[in-house]
């Protein structure tokens, strides 16, 4: 993710649950409900990605957030665009059409411009973690985790290196000539 993060600005990025908090400090979360109980690794991908526009849907609404700035030296603004579902009974919006310039392409002076009605980011309040079920496994690889109990590795001692032109050596197991 670090990786990708750092190879430049991204312009659209896609992805299937709403970011956790994305309706936080937003002033027309009003209608909003459905973005509340959104994925946690969402809000992080966009938190590190920062991309120019981060579309979500399965929320079942459709839902345009004012664009906000991310965090950072030279930070973007991002635009959330969440769609409601394909054939919903009350006709929201299920489909988006954009057309923008590439980052490449734009000078950076407009590439960072921040738009009047942009709100902080909402990544930066803390949200409390779900605590973790008794009985759970620490964390998914506990399997490779370090014990500290671990008894370390018997040392092996090792023959020092023959000498000589090993090209005329010969060694017939056990007996070295």
């Amino acid at each position: 993710l670090k990786a990708v993060a750092g190879a430049g600005t991204i312009d659209v990025l896609l992805t299937n649950e709403w970011p956790k908090g994305v309706a936080q400090r937003c002033t027309n979360a009003s209608e909003l409900a459905a973005g509340a109980n959104g994925s946690g690794p969402a809000a992080e991908v966009a938190m590190e990605l920062k991309p120019r526009y981060h579309m979500a849907g399965t929320s079942g609404v459709f839902f345009v957030r004012e664009p906000y700035k991310n965090l950072g030296k030279v930070a973007n603004v991002t635009r959330f665009i969440g769609l409601g579902s394909v054939g919903n009974p009350t006709k929201e919006k299920w489909m988006h059409a954009l057309s923008l310039p590439t980052a490449d392409s734009m000078p950076p002076a407009l590439l960072y411009a921040v738009p009047s009605g942009s709100t902080q980011s909402p990544y930066t309040i803390a949200t409390p973690k779900a605590p973790e079920a008794e009985g759970d496994a620490p964390g998914q690889y506990w399997r490779f985790e370090e014990r500290p109990n671990k008894r370390p590795r018997p040392t092996i001692e090792r023959k020092p290196p023959l000498e000589g032109d090993i090209a005329s050596r010969v060694f017939v197991r056990n007996l070295s000539w």
